[in-house]
């Protein structure tokens, strides 16, 4: 199966070049894979140096309208990828050397079409990124939420909101067949969601693959009241785009997750652990609507007494 990396790029040169490191070192065949880099508004790369690593790649310029917006460098790099497989990263990210053998074996192997979302580690300051295997991390949330529920996405109806595009993958039919990234997010968030529902809506399955690993390098987040306020603009987009459709709406119960007040930091331990019991409700949500019975496992990632996470950060429960 021939792979299109899609990759947009700003600004990141101190952190994308140990991902094109971790790109060339895949043990994947050179001749069954390409890289297409998007450089959006920046001017660090060229043709001549993506040539110069020995990988097929792409180069693409794409003139940054926005500095919170990556749709456009996305669906870019859709438009010229010509693998079978398309797998969208974003550039700060490290992969193993079996991540590209991976992604695919994993739709080759289940028989379905298939969206599949890979986990995210991400380091911790000062980490030395040659020594992955000692470095320190903060796991991903959503591998805490697949564990503790025993599940790969199978069975879950809000599966689409755990579709974050740094490390997702999908037959490139099926991004043509039912488009790219919609551009009318205009702000910060939820276009990767909107894609995952879409995908979802039209009968491709969700699946969450845990060996399919990237690390993500330590770089101080944009986090606070402007990317809430993009998010709920995000927001508003969505529920107009599904007018007939209330479980779309259950993504509202992720918002509060995002206010300034509760995430201080992108490392407070209390906020992961939220997002935890934030999902179950949307899942509960989606079940209710849809007349399904919830398993009892689903229930699993609600502590004993839920609402002291909740108080402790002011937050209703």
């Amino acid at each position: 199966m021939d792979v299109s990396i899609i990759v947009p790029y700003y600004n990141r040169n101190d952190l994308f070049g140990n991902q094109l490191e971790s790109i060339v070192r895949n043990d994947y065949p050179r001749e069954k894979f390409e890289l297409v880099l998007v450089e959006d508004g920046s001017l660090d790369y060229s043709q001549e140096e993506l040539d110069r690593t020995g990988l097929r790649a792409k180069y693409v310029w794409n003139e940054k309208k926005d500095p919170s917006i990556r749709i456009p460098p996305r669906n870019k790099g859709i438009e010229v990828a010509e693998g079978d497989l398309m797998i969208f990263l974003d550039c700060d990210q490290i992969l193993q050397p079996d991540f590209i053998r991976n992604h695919v074996e994993f739709h080759q192997s289940s028989g379905r079409e298939i969206l599949q979302i890979g986990t995210r580690k991400d380091m911790l300051p000062d980490q030395d990124v040659t020594k992955l295997d000692t470095a320190e991390y903060d796991e991903d949330v959503r591998a805490k939420l697949f564990r503790t529920i025993r599940s790969d996405g199978e069975g879950l109806l809000a599966m689409w909101a755990n579709v974050w595009s740094h490390n997702i993958s999908i037959r490139s039919e099926h991004v043509r067949k039912f488009g790219g990234f919609d551009d009318g997010f205009r702000h910060w968030g939820l276009e990767d969601q909107e894609f995952g529902l879409r995908m979802q809506r039209e009968g491709i399955e969700i699946r969450y693959n845990p060996a399919i690993e990237v690390h993500h390098q330590y770089h101080k987040p944009a986090w606070g009241a402007k990317i809430r306020d993009g998010w709920m603009r995000n927001c508003a987009y969505l529920l107009e785009k599904y007018p007939d459709d209330p479980a779309v709406r259950s993504i509202l119960l992720m918002g509060e997750i995002l206010d300034p007040s509760v995430s201080v930091t992108f490392r407070i331990d209390k906020v992961r652990d939220l997002s935890l019991p934030y999902y179950m409700r949307m899942e509960i949500v989606c079940h209710c609507l849809a007349g399904k019975e919830l398993e009892r496992r689903f229930l699993d990632v609600f502590p004993e007494d839920p609402s002291v996470l909740f108080r402790e950060r002011k937050m209703k429960w």
